[in-house]
């Protein structure tokens, strides 16, 4: 079950809110050994044989909804994630869907919650996910102070929807903003142009590759040197752009992760 993004968050009694957490979504099934998928079905532990000892927690089959995290520092880090370098991991899981013989997906989120804590506890590689009601705007602001990936919000009624994008679960994201300038551009695959962003102060770092907005379009006199490398056409502007970018973080690269374009102005 997926949630929507919003821009706000909000305060209400119905919903109860959460921590959003900066890893792997998973799902934990254990019958008479553990299974950890991925979102698309890979065996996580495979790739994570650390955690393979959680499954001695469990003295009955169940089904959790989780996310696997890589906590370094006292926070958890994507990017250790990813390369998979020596952390410590764990699994957060914040949802029940089978246990005690029954599926669990039609019952309202209250009562999930309630088979969770029953049948699962915050110990060793495993952490049940805590959360608040009515207080979305005050966990937003603290998630803001601590520089953490954002907030969960979940209606205390609703049911689960495997496979599902549903209004039921509604996501804001911390996001960063900086100005930035465009000074080449290339094209994609159907031809839409890509704006290469660079920092303001250094124009040979390359922050990402953004589709450029709908209502820009590229005239000659825009155009100062076209630079053909491989298969692939570079265009430098004669006046570059200015852009507000929004951004989840910089990667060890200094990449963008989940980039995009708010606002651009030309300099004439």
């Amino acid at each position: 079950m997926l949630g929507i993004t919003v821009p706000h968050p909000f305060d209400d009694a119905k919903w109860r809110y959460e921590i959003k957490w900066d890893g792997y979504r998973c799902q934990i099934h254990w019958t008479d050994r553990l299974q950890i998928f991925s979102r698309s079905g890979a065996d996580l532990l495979q790739h994570f044989p650390d955690l393979t000892d959680i499954g001695a927690i469990f003295d009955s089959p169940v089904v959790l909804d989780g996310e696997l995290i890589a906590w370094v520092n006292g926070r958890a880090s994507y990017q250790a994630l990813q390369k998979r370098t020596e952390a410590s991991h764990r699994v957060v899981v914040f949802d029940c869907l089978y246990a005690d013989g029954n599926w669990l997906c039609h019952k309202p989120l209250a009562q999930r919650l309630e088979w969770l804590n029953r049948y699962v506890s915050t110990q060793g590689k495993i952490v049940v996910s805590d959360g608040i009601t009515q207080e979305g705007t005050a966990l937003w602001q603290s998630v803001q102070d601590h520089s953490l990936e954002g907030v969960m919000a979940k209606r205390l009624d609703s049911p689960y929807l495997p496979g599902k994008r549903v209004p039921y679960w509604k996501k804001f994201v911390v996001m960063n903003r900086r100005w930035a300038k465009v000074f080449m551009i290339s094209q994609g695959v159907g031809g839409q142009w890509i704006w290469w962003i660079v920092p303001e102060y250094d124009g040979t770092e390359i922050l990402g590759k953004l589709v450029a907005p709908r209502g820009w379009v590229l005239s000659d006199k825009d155009v100062l040197i076209k630079e053909n490398k491989g298969s692939n056409s570079i265009w430098r502007l004669r006046r570059p752009l200015s852009v507000e970018v929004e951004y989840r973080e910089l990667t060890a690269k200094g990449q963008m992760r989940h980039g995009r374009i708010r606002r651009w102005q030309e300099h004439r």
